[in-house]
């Protein structure tokens, strides 16, 4: 496969988000289900045989028109649940949009903000001091190749140094957005295929930042499985249990075994919280009041702060 990195596009935000409405509907209150009362399997499928089958008997037709009567009586509920989704500002606090929002506002920075930003939140001294949003692009060369085996939220590409990030948010009481263990051996292969392809562009250094409501384990699946905890060093790198990641593998992942246990020994990962991405910000510009555009960034770090609230909302 061929792998690129390209510049996001600050003006990508909203396709991103019309796309994921489109293919994922139900997150938003949109889907057949929320919007009828039915699974559009009833009405591709179950309802034209229980049509059939009632035409010739009164007993299953009558209850066939109460159970619709029951839906259309119920259009004006479900209509109120869609519209306070929209106008009591729920899409708002939804992950696809926080991702998005949080996407725009990094592409606007200027490389070097970007750059200290990152080593701030990171506590990598070895980080590089310019870096830029981007996508991930890849393309098949041949049949058979799996190009759909990661779709990274956030990327941060500096110099040879790629930071992969995992957003996850809280925007729900009863909504969990946990970190799959296979999540992470998906990132892992983007290493390893980045390792594998002979492109001198692409870089050779790499880390995994792991964006969450707070700092709780809970966040992470099945973590008392695979996860040791987190170093108290400056870094504060996740450890995690090479061997016990590798049983969540599928067949990829057992068949080049070794050297998926030796990216995930070599790489750093980093467990944040929401919380920590707007401090961190903050502490950044805080220490740049000489900056002619001081007061601009100051009205960025309070749009972060909003965001982190948003994405922690129900983190307790």
């Amino acid at each position: 496969m061929k792998i690129s990195f390209d510049n996001h596009r600050i003006s990508a935000g909203p396709l991103n988000i019309l796309q994921h409405i489109y293919y994922a509907p139900n997150h938003y209150g949109l889907s057949v289900r929320q919007t009828t009362g039915m699974h559009q399997d009833y009405w591709s499928k179950e309802l034209p045989k229980l049509l059939k089958n009632a035409k010739d008997r009164s007993d299953l037709l009558n209850r066939l028109i109460k159970e619709l009567e029951h839906l259309g009586a119920r259009a004006e509920e479900r209509r109120a649940r869609q519209r306070e989704q929209i106008h009591g500002g729920k899409w708002a606090e939804k992950e696809i949009v926080l991702n998005a929002e949080l996407l725009a506002v990094l592409s606007a920075l200027p490389d070097t903000l970007l750059g200290s930003f990152f080593t701030r939140l990171t506590g990598a001294r070895d980080f590089p001091k310019r870096c830029r949003v981007v996508d991930l692009k890849l393309k098949k060369e041949r049949d058979g190749e799996d190009t759909d085996f990661v779709e990274p939220d956030l990327l941060i590409l500096g110099e040879d140094t790629l930071l992969m990030i995992e957003i996850k948010s809280r925007g729900g009481k009863t909504s969990s957005r946990s970190y799959p263990p296979l999540q992470l051996l998906n990132y892992m292969r983007l290493i390893i295929e980045c390792r594998k392809t002979e492109d001198d562009k692409l870089p050779s250094r790499f880390g995994h930042l792991i964006l969450m409501p707070s700092l709780d384990l809970k966040w992470l699946e099945q973590h008392e499985k695979w996860v040791m905890g987190i170093d108290k060093d400056n870094e504060r790198k996740l450890r995690v249990n090479a061997n016990a990641s590798l049983v969540f593998g599928d067949t990829y992942v057992k068949k080049h075994r070794g050297e998926f246990y030796n990216t995930l020994k070599s790489t750093p990962i980093y467990y944040r919280s929401w919380d920590e991405l707007a401090d961190a910000f903050q502490q950044e510009i805080q220490a740049a009041t000489k900056d002619p555009y001081h007061k601009h960034w100051e009205r960025v770090g309070a749009e972060l702060l909003e965001m982190a609230n948003k994405a922690g909302m129900y983190k307790q």
